[in-house]
């Protein structure tokens, strides 16, 4: 379900994960699972899209600027 997915990705980003490829064939896990994409939305940004796949910054995000 949507909260395992998101407890997933929580863990690899605490290991350091810092991005998530998701390939075209997957994108039925956005529909599949709305909370994922919802968590997506609002705790990562999208730096990459199209018909083959999309990336996530997990991230801070937007990233801080060096000053």
């Amino acid at each position: 379900d949507s909260n395992a997915a998101i407890s997933a990705l929580d863990a690899a980003r605490q290991r350091g994960a810092a991005y998530l490829l998701l390939p075209g064939t997957a994108y039925w896990w956005l529909e599949h699972y709305p909370g994922l994409g919802t968590y997506l939305d609002a705790h990562a940004a999208c730096v990459w899209r199209d018909a083959c796949c999309a990336i996530y910054a997990l991230g801070q995000w937007p990233p801080e600027t060096a000053a």
